[in-house]
């Protein structure tokens, strides 16, 4: 079995790969090292109320998700699935396509044709592997000079073609 560099802080062991450390007491280390990250990480991007996700965004989500109950990726990959079928502890949501900066300040905060509903877990996989790609094409088509519809146009051809591709 192939071996890696455990990753706990200060630690210069191997660990097998399937196993990010090579004991329980480095993993506690690393875990420990993760979670501090993390929530460092929460307070400087500020509560979800400061980023423009109150009342308004609620209502106005929930608006949208009655509208458009099955999930976006779901439905382009064949398997049209209600949002909210993982029940009450995972909810679908109102998705920005284009990942929003700097909260109702944002033109595309507000802006209809970058929201989606995303299941839970297809919200999940979203956010941790495709936003940062999507931003950044919507930002390069920008400073190209292409205006917010057509940068948004670009970034959700982009993120259509990581549904299906």
């Amino acid at each position: 079995m192939p071996y890696t560099i455990c990753r706990a802080p200060g630690c210069q062991r191997t660990s097998r790969e399937d196993s990010p450390c090579c004991s329980d007491r480095c993993q506690d280390r690393y875990d420990a090292g993760r979670k501090t990250t993390r929530q460092t990480a929460d307070r400087e991007r500020g509560s979800s109320t400061e980023r423009g996700y109150d009342y308004r965004w609620q209502h106005e989500s929930d608006a949208h998700k009655r509208a458009n109950p099955i999930c976006s990726r779901c439905e382009a990959q064949g398997i049209p699935k209600l949002a909210d079928e993982g029940g009450p502890d995972k909810p679908g949501c109102t998705d920005h396509i284009v990942p929003v900066q700097g909260g109702r300040s944002d033109p595309l905060f507000d802006n209809t044709d970058n929201w989606q509903t995303l299941c839970w877990d297809c919200h999940n996989h979203k956010t941790q592997s495709c936003d940062k790609a999507i931003r950044e094409r919507y930002d390069a088509q920008r400073t190209l000079g292409a205006s917010v519809e057509e940068a948004l146009l670009a970034a959700t051809f982009l993120w259509k073609g990581l549904i299906i591709g």
